[in-house]
């Protein structure tokens, strides 16, 4: 028997994301095991999945105090990823659509920081997301030959 799993598919400047809800923790386990790579890969697949550019689960948050979710984020080849200023803004307006958070702004923590996201009247969503760290400049890399 197949496990079925709810989702909505969101698309936002031409990458589409699955959000899928895990408020009440009923995919806890999976999250926290190595399978989370192969159900997000399988899941992505165009051929014999949904189809999409990540997956994102929504999570209590681990401090109330300073955001309102916790959004997990798994690309299409199954691997974690901090942040998605595409794929937040999906999130985002999916936990608004959705009323799964019921404000006009919300406060999303992700492994980068807190994004904060907002439908606008429009219904264009907008995030602000954290600044940039660690960033490397002047790195020298060959392609096709070139450098």
């Amino acid at each position: 028997m197949t496990n079925m799993i709810q989702f909505w598919k969101h698309t936002a400047a031409g990458n589409d994301f699955l959000c899928i809800d895990n408020w009440d923790g009923q995919f806890d386990a999976l999250l926290d095991s190595p399978r989370i790579a192969e159900v997000a890969r399988r899941l992505c697949d165009r051929h014999k999945g949904v189809g999409a550019d990540g997956v994102l689960f929504s999570n209590r948050p681990p401090l109330v105090d300073h955001s309102d979710i916790y959004a997990r984020l798994f690309e299409a080849d199954g691997s974690e990823c901090e942040l998605c200023g595409n794929g937040t803004a999906c999130f985002a307006h999916w936990c608004i659509e959705t009323e799964r958070l019921a404000a006009e702004a919300i406060r999303i923590l992700t492994p980068a920081g807190v994004v904060i996201g907002e439908v606008k009247p429009d219904g264009y969503t907008r995030v602000c997301v954290p600044a940039v760290r660690n960033i490397t400049h002047d790195v020298a890399a060959e392609a096709g030959g070139q450098s």
